[in-house]
């Protein structure tokens, strides 16, 4: 054992004595070289190639161990002697860890010179991330816990730019897409090496789902691993300026970091004019947001209208002869884009639009009251007139178009005053783009007109966001109470009038209240009127009036006859073929009464609508057998058979006949008026044929006047005759005139004197005449009234005795009962014409407003030559 102990002490020593004698003075890098794959410089760095060098001396002398053989475990030597200064040289080729989980290696390099039984063991770290070597034994050097989180690869100078528009450039489109140009560069993050020479898959994704992702596949890397991509992505134009959040997605395809990804938010403003704000990234922080939140609207600050003319095509009538005439106008507006608040103070809040179609809805309202601008606190005093709504193109950023307006005949009055007219332009579809509804003045007899708009801000607002004031909290118990207050007209809506329970909770501001809910109806009226124009148009302008939508005008007409006929009776034509009537009817024929009131027949189809055309065309005096049987027919039903008696007598006395009837039936002109009437059943088409325009003035004058004259007149004749006398008898004879010379001349003298005193006032009407032929289902009618008839044998009471013509007229009698009689209805055509008649009125004016709708106007519209004569006759 003794001697055990002194051999393991002796190797001590010597190894202690070895480790002395051999020292490392200094280790250095000579060189740090990155290498990419296959030692290549021009790809991403794999593996750090360290040069390392090693100076050493002995120990107890200090001399530097030059031209020394040397030899080394480890890592092989460059050379196997030490240079001139004492040093060894070797290289370390160290993979590199891109997670940042291994990159401080240590290793150990023993060093021994052959012979001497001298090493060292050399212990040194490397440092692959700070490129450092360091001596263990002098230094702590990196240590192999190192760990370091995320991703391999990191993004440098991120460029975000607006690259162009692409597709089509159009106004009415929701979308619209843009080419934008993503450009960075890709270091490894542990190394901060350059992604170089490496291929990528790239993503942009929108975070709001504005459109799917959209992935570039093999983009590669230059040398310095930046990298440049266009991206094709749609946006919705019309949305206010702001920030649209994406995310781009990198994917390492190729390379020892294949696999490796990364996820950064970019952010693009495609709204802005001025491009330089457009792309915006930063790792932490969002760029600034708009504060106002509202889509891009539509904007009009002028329209001007040309009256073209009439569009005939489009002239109806509807089933009660009204008729609706059509005025064609040229709309011309220039209609600009508001783009509201940006984020470039340098930007047009107001932009031309580009091509695209637009729905274009027009209204004209006529105010009841001395109104001139439509507003919240008046709209109820505006009668709705016509409207009209067409689809417009928009081209180079001006709406030129033709629109046709109804307006029913007994409207145009209204539209010779001045006339209140709303606009609304707004995409056909939801394209996120706000419409616009502005009011003007339209003047229907200037046929040229430029007017400016009032864009009235209640209008541009939507009911929602109207109504989101008193639709919360207190307010929405209070609502209902004034509304009622204000469709009751209530000048000033007053707290004392609500309930006391309610009274409480009423705001300080109620005035604003009320504004807010005048202004909430206003918003919802007139969008209700647009809302109903083609239906307004169809039911109202084009169709039957609605207080007749009960009657057809032959039932409001019988109506009429009930009142100032108590006793009339009413039959309709039987659907038999037209027939010879007989004239010896008999009460036989009283089997097929279709009344009990009536003892008439039922009458063929045609008789009426014949008789009809006859008494218009010849008048009642027809001598037609056909007539005269109908009106013996009559006098039947007015003086029936007489009552015979019965038993033994009637055969030996039979009562007589009425004599009346004979009468009648001789005669019926003295017992019965006949006046042809025509209704309409339904009318099929109307085609305008001509139109005229004349004049006719009114006038009113007094006048006085004195004349005197006196006169002086002297004729001369100085002549010869010569003639023959025949005595023929003592009382007749025979003369004969031969010749006559004669000379004759006159003297005259006048003088004269007058005075006259002369006040005259006239009246000029303008007289606008339009003839149509219309179409239509008519039914032809015949009314025969009674009249005040003298009795044929009349005995006076009084005297009993056989009362003479001369004294008939005391003891006359009328025919009580009258008849309105109808054939089917038969389709024809009817020419009718229309009256507009109104006077000249001179449009400038200095005291009067000419065109006011308190302005005392002589204005008629009238239907038929017979209502025309009755006007005429006023005068």
């Amino acid at each position: 054992l003794y001697l055990m102990g002194c051999k393991s002490d002796v190797e001590d020593k010597s190894a202690q004595r070895a480790t002395n004698i051999l020292n490392v003075d200094t280790l250095t890098a000579l060189n740090i070289l990155p290498l990419g794959a296959e030692n290549s410089l021009a790809s991403l760095p794999e593996k750090m190639l360290f040069s390392l060098r090693a100076c050493l001396s002995e120990t107890s002398t200090g001399q530097k161990l030059d031209r020394r053989k040397v030899e080394a475990i480890g890592y092989p030597l460059k050379s196997s002697m030490t240079d001139s200064s004492g040093c060894i040289f070797w290289e370390v080729l160290v993979p590199l860890d891109f997670l940042g989980k291994s990159n401080c290696k240590v290793l150990t390099q023993k060093i021994k010179i052959p012979g001497a039984q001298i090493e060292k063991d050399l212990n040194y770290s490397l440092d692959l991330i700070n490129k450092q070597v360091a001596d263990l034994s002098r230094a702590s050097g990196c240590t192999l816990s190192e760990k370091n989180e995320g991703q391999p690869i990191t993004l440098d100078n991120v460029n975000i730019r607006w690259v162009a528009e692409t597709g089509k450039r159009r106004s009415d489109l929701k979308y619209l897409t843009y080419v934008s140009r993503v450009e960075s560069c890709l270091n490894t993050r542990i190394t901060n090496f350059p992604l170089a020479a490496t291929s990528l898959e790239v993503t942009l994704t929108d975070l709001s789902g504005l459109h799917k992702p959209i992935v570039k596949k093999n983009i590669p890397t230059n040398i310095r691993g930046c990298f440049s991509q266009d991206f094709e992505s749609p946006y919705e134009q019309y949305k206010h300026s702001h920030w649209i959040e994406k995310k781009l997605s990198i994917k390492v395809t190729s390379g020892p970091l294949s696999g490796a990804t990364l996820d950064a938010p970019i952010f693009m403003n495609p709204y802005e004019s001025n491009r330089a704000t457009f792309g915006f990234f930063h790792e932490k922080n969002r760029p600034p947001e708009n504060h106002q939140k509202v889509n891009n609207s539509l904007h009009v600050d002028g329209i001007m209208y040309i009256q073209i003319g009439n569009d005939i095509e489009n002239f109806k009538v509807n089933d009660y002869l009204g008729l609706t005439v059509s005025k064609s106008y040229q709309i011309v507006l220039n209609p600009r884009l508001n783009r509201g608040h940006k984020f470039s103070a340098t930007n047009q809040d107001y932009e031309k639009m580009r091509d695209g179609r637009f729905k274009l809805k027009f209204m004209i309202l006529a105010p009841d009251r001395p109104e001139i601008e439509l507003n919240s606190d008046n709209f109820q005093n505006f009668t709705y007139i016509t409207g009209a709504e067409k689809i417009v193109d928009i081209k180079d950023g001006v709406i030129n178009s033709l629109i046709n307006i109804p307006v029913r005949l007994t409207d145009l009055p209204r539209l010779a005053t001045r006339t209140v007219s709303v606009f609304k332009l707004e995409a056909l579809e939801d394209i996120g783009l706000r419409d616009t509804i502005v009011t003007g003045f339209f003047k229907a007899k200037i046929p040229w007109i430029k007017t400016n708009v009032i864009q009235d801000q209640t209008l541009q607002t939507s009911s929602d966001q109207l109504e989101s004031r008193f639709t919360e909290g207190d307010h929405k118990n209070l609502v209902r109470e004034v509304r009622k207050q204000i469709n009751n007209k209530q000048v000033e809506v007053r707290a004392e009038l609500f309930e006391p329970k309610k009274k409480d909770t009423l705001a300080n501001d109620l005035e604003s209240l009320v504004e807010d809910i005048k202004k909430s109806e206003y918003k919802k009226h007139i969008e209700k009127l647009f809302t109903d124009i083609k239906k307004f148009e169809k039911n109202e302008i084009f169709g039957n009036p609605n207080i007749y939508v009960s009657n057809d005008p032959k039932t409001i007409y019988k109506k009429h006859l009930k009142k100032i006929h108590p006793k009339i009776v009413f039959k309709e034509s039987s659907l038999k073929e037209v027939i010879e009537y007989d004239p010896t009817f008999n009460q036989a024929a009283s089997d097929t009464l279709s009344t009990k009131a009536s003892r008439l027949p039922e009458f063929p189809k045609g008789l009426i609508g014949n008789l009809y055309d006859k008494i218009v065309n010849n008048g009642s005096d027809i001598k037609d057998k056909r007539l005269k049987a109908f009106m013996t027919v009559l006098c039947r039903d007015i003086f029936p058979v007489p009552k015979q008696r019965t038993g033994f007598l009637s055969k030996l006395l039979p009562e007589k006949e009425n004599q009346d009837f004979r009468h009648c039936q001789k005669n019926p002109a003295k017992y019965l008026t006949l006046e042809p009437t025509m209704h309409v059943k339904k009318i099929h088409k109307s085609k305008p044929i001509y139109s005229n325009g004349f004049t006719m003035n009114v006038s009113s004058g007094f006048r006085t006047s004195y004349s005197e004259a006196d006169a002086k007149y002297l004729q001369k004749r100085v002549g010869a005759d010569a003639g023959l006398k025949i005595p023929l008898g003592p009382v007749f004879g025979v003369g004969f005139r031969l010749f006559d010379i004669s000379h004759t001349w006159s003297e005259a003298e006048t003088s004269a004197f007058q005075e006259t005193d002369d006040l005259h006032t006239s009246k000029n009407l303008v007289i606008e005449k339009f003839v149509i032929d219309i179409e239509g289902d008519f039914e032809k009618c015949l009314l025969i009234t009674g009249k005040d008839y003298a009795p044929a044998v009349k005995l006076n009471p009084a005297h009993s005795r056989v009362v003479v013509p001369r004294q008939t007229s005391q003891f006359n009698k009328v025919v009580k009962r009258s008849y309105y009689l109808c054939d089917t209805p038969v389709k024809q055509t009817i020419r009718e014409p229309w009256y507009y008649i109104q006077a000249h009125v001179p449009s400038a004016t200095l005291l009067r407003d000419a065109y006011g709708p308190t302005e005392i106007k002589l204005i008629k519209v009238l239907r038929g030559n017979a209502s025309f004569k009755e006007f005429q006759k006023l005068f």
